[in-house]
């Protein structure tokens, strides 16, 4: 894994432990945010992994398409749907929803938090350890992007 690659997993991970200690202080509008975060750093540096740029999106599903076709790493559709929910977190999480404006600490609960970290912790260690098996020269690290 390149230094580059490596950093992308490293900073997913930092996200995912943060995530949690949100979680656990009760902000869980940015558990989710961040969750969603640590798996889209995490889904970006396996593309970089693989020798292609990332594209630029933030749609979870997407970037893992991307992935399914380039490395063995298969996404159920339950897998499939957690990362549409946890997609959902880049924006319902930070911006107030609707004409009545609810702020995202009112519109979270801990439970969809909870079920966020969680998934996020479970896809960037599944991630990394596909990524972590592909052998130089197998794909690199496509410095462009």
């Amino acid at each position: 894994m390149t230094d580059r690659v490596t950093a992308w997993f490293r900073q997913a991970r930092q996200d995912v432990a943060q995530a949690a200690r949100c979680l656990e202080d009760g902000s869980w509008e940015w558990a989710g945010y961040i969750s969603q975060q640590g798996v889209e750093k995490a889904l970006k540096g396996a593309i970089l992994a693989t020798g292609i740029s990332y594209p630029h999106i933030r749609s979870l599903p997407a970037l893992a398409e991307v992935l399914t076709d380039r490395l063995a790493l298969v996404f159920s559709a339950e897998d499939l749907d957690s990362l549409k929910e946890l997609s959902q977190f880049n924006v319902m999480a930070r911006y107030p929803i609707g004409d009545e404006a609810i702020a995202p600490i009112d519109a979270i609960s801990s439970r969809q938090a909870a079920r966020a970290v969680d998934a996020a912790r479970d896809f960037v260690a599944r991630i990394a350890a596909t990524v972590s098996q592909i052998e130089p020269g197998d794909g690199g690290d496509d410095q462009s992007a």
